[in-house]
């Protein structure tokens, strides 16, 4: 099978075969949870929310935890017609637990709740980033196995 896994640091695509981890062919990128809730924090400036400050990264990674999502069509979303423009409003609200410098104490969360994770597909979209995108991960990990053992690879993947 194939392990892709994303974490706070970065991805990872490791192939599995008969029980054996191949680490030979690993191919892994430096763009992860820490990077989507960076790109969260710069999509809030546009509706004046800075949570640029230390003490700041903490809500900002609450709120990725909790209203981020991968979209299935990015095109849909960005026309308003996807998965995030099915939520009510009232569920897309997330309280700061503080007030900030401009009066804010909450903020609703619109298209940046997939705007952020999408980076994970093209970092490279993210300014001052040339990483791979999970697709060249995994396409990369598949390039480098024999032609027929590949589907059998691709028959059992698993996201962490």
């Amino acid at each position: 099978g194939l392990v892709v896994d994303v974490g706070d640091g970065g991805v990872l695509a490791l192939p599995v075969q008969q029980g054996y981890v191949m680490s030979h062919l690993m191919r892994r990128n430096e763009f992860g949870g820490a990077e989507v809730t960076d790109r969260l924090r710069t999509l809030l400036v546009e509706k004046q929310i800075s949570l640029f400050k230390n003490r700041h990264y903490e809500i900002a990674r609450r709120m990725k935890e909790s209203h981020c999502f991968v979209s299935q069509d990015p095109e849909a979303e960005a026309e308003g017609r996807g998965r995030g423009s099915l939520s009510p409003p009232s569920s897309s609200l997330f309280p700061l637990g503080e007030v900030l410098s401009n009066g804010i104490s909450e903020v609703e969360v619109g298209a940046e709740a997939w705007m952020a994770p999408e980076a994970l597909f093209d970092p490279g979209g993210t300014e001052g980033r040339d990483d791979e995108g999970i697709p060249s991960l995994v396409a990369g990990v598949l390039k480098s196995l024999a032609i027929d053992t590949r589907g059998d690879l691709m028959k059992s993947v698993v996201l962490t």
